[in-house]
């Protein structure tokens, strides 16, 4: 009988995934039609290319991290830790699908030879792929987080470098060039950043596209806005050196606030903890006395009304 509800539980566990691929290939083959009917009306095709590779995903790529928000939110979280969502997205697709269906088929064979046949040894399997399809997840989004907190922390001191070198005399084009050579060891990643920066501006990539460019490497909040106004003062020579100071500004305050963030989860979980571990402990030690000196009487008043009895 255990026999039948493991062939049902396997028939079923198919007809679904087969469901949902082809649904989910239907709705992925309407996404790349609007996709490249959009894509017709871009004006501007550098925009479309990352480092000689289309920015729209292949179809496996597609399949594998899945479409619309799902994907995008990848895509972003590939941005933030450091990737480049075209040339990684089919990577961390495919790795995810290897790590679940491994996972799952390896505790499959595991407990179908150390365990005799139950519903469970299907179960156990099915969880432990699911929770290993969520963790990849988790996983990538607490890298891109680090990469992040890196960033915001680096960069009030790369805008204090800047600052020092405008009012000096020097352009924004020997800035990027200064910190991406000797200036910029201080903060390796917003460096790296930069050097990449520099080396699209001397394949004659237009200032433009470049400090979008960067922005999207940097993928932090702010990041974007800052760019946008190194192409205001490249384009119209607007005063640099007080937006820069406001950058600065901003995102020491939002480093503060993250710390402050930061400090306020621990302590809740400090709180957390103490409930939990040492609530129970301090009870035992505090009513311990009393609940034994209780039982004693207790069983003082049985045995005397036994005897009177």
């Amino acid at each position: 009988m255990s026999g039948w509800i493991e062939i049902i539980a396997v028939g079923i566990a198919i007809a679904t995934s087969l469901g949902l691929v082809i649904g989910g290939t239907m709705q992925l083959s309407g996404e790349r039609a609007l996709g490249h009917r959009l894509d017709l009306l871009q004006t501007d095709i550098a925009l479309q290319v990352d480092d000689g590779m289309p920015v729209q995903p292949g179809l496996l790529a597609t399949l594998l991290a899945g479409g619309g928000e799902a994907r995008a939110e990848i895509e972003r979280d590939l941005a933030a830790a450091g990737y480049s969502p075209t040339n990684t997205i089919l990577h961390f697709g495919l790795i995810r699908l290897v790590a679940t269906v491994g996972t799952g088929l390896l505790l499959y064979v595991t407990m179908t030879l150390t365990r005799p046949p139950s519903v469970v040894n299907i179960m156990i399997p099915i969880a432990a792929s699911s929770l290993i399809f969520l963790v990849s997840k988790y996983i990538l989004k607490a890298s891109s987080a680090r990469r992040s907190r890196k960033i915001t922390s680096e960069l009030p001191f790369t805008l204090d470098i800047f600052v020092m070198m405008v009012e000096s005399g020097a352009s924004l084009d020997q800035c990027f060039r200064i910190f991406a050579t000797s200036e910029g060891r201080a903060a390796p990643i917003v460096q790296t950043a930069v050097v990449l920066l520099v080396e699209d501006i001397q394949r004659g990539m237009s200032y433009d596209i470049a400090l979008a460019r960067w922005s999207e490497r940097l993928g932090v909040a702010g990041a974007r806005e800052l760019a946008g106004v190194l192409r205001q003062s490249l384009n119209h020579g607007t005063e640099l050196a007080s937006a820069l100071r406001e950058f600065s500004r901003e995102f020491s305050e939002r480093r503060i606030f993250v710390a402050r963030e930061s400090i306020g989860k621990k302590t809740t979980q400090m709180t957390v903890a103490m409930l939990v571990l040492l609530m129970p402990a301090l009870m035992i030690v505090l009513a311990g006395p009393a609940v034994s000196t209780l039982g004693s009487t207790l069983k003082k008043i049985s045995k005397e009304a036994i005897k009177h009895d």
